[in-house]
């Protein structure tokens, strides 16, 4: 239902990802704010032997020191609802077709569980999440404020800008994954703050605009980017589909070409989170294989809402605490979307080779969603119905890699999420959704900056339904490309 009539607006985020990619250099290395003792790692790899104490942060931490401009913040978040309202209503889409009728059905019938398109929902609506949220923060707002404001915003959508029955899982992924990607990129602006203005703007269009205005100034968040690989290259790609009416329906294999670019904000292994300033560290992996017919897009962003360093014994160091993520696959076959609350612990253990990097991440699927097709016979083969499955469940998500050896980087992923499905349009209670997504990476530097890289990505989803033949999909994709890499001094 989001901006139907000008798709290409909906990722145009793409092309400050493709200004990475092509402006590297000009990102400051991090400056890192003193935190009390640290590690000092000797030549033979050993460290000093005790965790870095954090500081006391202020109330005002994160760099709020300048008042909050409230009004500003949600009159600027308002205005997106307008004008992506006027534009579709001008285009002509049948959901802009809001009535004082529709308004007032809204407020009294029951919101229900949509079957809009997974793009729609998944990407879509997170998108503008993200303005909400950065309306807040570029008015100096509170991460916690900022995600409120988001919750507000796509309320007045759902209920004052579109047409249909209000929708309570757009509600709660504009809402989560509007906070966690629209601070992502907050701080991403600030980072980037050396590239021209106009790349900068696609970042965080607020945060590019305010300061311009008559006596209001962003404060600048504290956090600096750490390490960043854009990689480009070629892939190989294979997905599939068991069906309820035969044993396998649409294998398909196709090349194409393929980007990735894994960003870290603030070393995951030091790096103090207090409650009152919430990703001041994270991380975010996106993942464009581009072919026909298969293809996959994968986001994954996961940022610290508390982490606490640790050290155990002379060679370890890590961090203990909370995380808030937000993962979206889009592909030809397998789709799926989370919003997650984790328990997170960071690892690193310094040996005379190289590093061995733990990460963990495990609790609360708060929202997951996934695409499903229920396949339906005809006399031109098998057509195709979407349907839009949705639950809430656990999470699993853990990474291991080999790091800083002569021989280059290593690395494996895993994450795992299982959900009782609602009832909703497809499934029913006591259905269930289990979704895996793993895969290995290897990246050789071939000079300061200049990396080799292999990777594999396996994706694959089972949905259980106690009335209907299961569903299994998967996907499979191999890359190799060359990239540039970013390392903070």
């Amino acid at each position: 239902m989001l901006l139907r009539c000008f798709p290409v607006c909906r990722y145009f985020r793409v092309f400050a990802f493709l200004a990475f990619f092509i402006l590297l250099p000009p990102f400051r290395p991090a400056a890192q704010e003193p935190s009390g003792e640290g590690f000092a790692v000797s030549a033979g790899g050993e460290t000093s032997g005790r965790a870095a104490v954090p500081e006391t942060d202020p109330e005002n931490a994160g760099g709020q020191t300048r008042g909050r401009n409230v009004v500003l913040g949600l009159v600027e978040s308002q205005f997106t609802n307008a004008l992506l309202h006027v534009v579709n209503r001008a285009a002509g889409n049948d959901f802009a077709s809001v009535t004082a009728g529709s308004i007032r059905d809204n407020f009294t019938r029951p919101w229900q569980w949509d079957q809009s398109l997974f793009r729609t929902n998944q990407l879509g609506h997170p998108y503008q999440g993200v303005f909400y949220h950065q309306a807040g923060r570029a008015n100096n707002w509170t991460f916690y404020e900022s995600a409120g404001n988001a919750v507000l915003g796509s309320a007045v959508w759902e209920v004052f800008c579109e047409r249909s029955r209000a929708s309570l899982n757009d509600l709660i992924i504009t809402a989560t994954g509007g906070a966690v990607m629209g601070e992502a990129l907050h701080r991403l602006y600030y980072a980037a703050e050396n590239l021209p203005g106009a790349l900068r703007f696609f970042l965080s269009p607020f945060d590019f605009f305010n300061p311009v205005l008559p006596g209001n100034r962003t404060n600048r968040p504290r956090g600096e980017l750490h390490t960043l690989d854009a990689v480009f290259g070629l892939s190989a790609g294979m997905s599939g589909r068991s069906g309820p009416e035969s044993s396998r329906v649409g294998g398909n294999f196709s090349f194409g070409g393929s980007a990735v670019l894994r960003l870290v904000y603030s070393d995951p292994f030091t790096a103090y989170v207090p409650l009152s300033d919430p990703f001041r560290h994270f991380e975010m992996t996106v993942m464009a294989d581009i072919g026909w017919p298969v293809y996959q897009l994968s986001v994954f962003t996961s940022g610290s809402l508390y982490a606490y360093p640790f050290a155990a014994g002379n060679n370890t160091e890590g961090t203990l605490g909370l995380s808030l993520r937000y993962d979206v696959v889009l592909g030809d076959t397998v789709s799926f979307s989370g919003t997650s609350l984790d328990f997170a612990f960071h690892s690193r253990t310094a040996t005379r080779a190289g590093n061995l990097d733990w990460k963990l991440h495990a609790g609360w699927l708060v929202l997951g969603a996934a695409n499903t097709y229920y396949p339906l016979p005809d006399f031109s083969g098998w057509d195709k119905k979407e349907f839009q499955l949705y639950g809430t469940g656990a999470n699993l998500k853990l990474s291991a890699g080999i790091t800083g050896t002569a021989a280059g980087d290593f690395r494996l992923d895993a994450a795992l999420y299982f959900m009782p499905l609602i009832e909703a349009g497809y499934s029913g209670w006591g259905d269930t959704l289990f979704f895996f997504q793993g895969g290995f990476g290897y990246d050789f530097p071939l000079t300061e900056h200049l990396i080799l890289s292999f990777s594999t990505t396996h994706s694959f989803s089972l949905e259980r339904f106690r009335a209907r033949r299961d569903i299994s999909e998967y996907a499979s994709v191999f890359r190799l490309g060359a990239g540039y890499r970013f390392q903070a001094e």
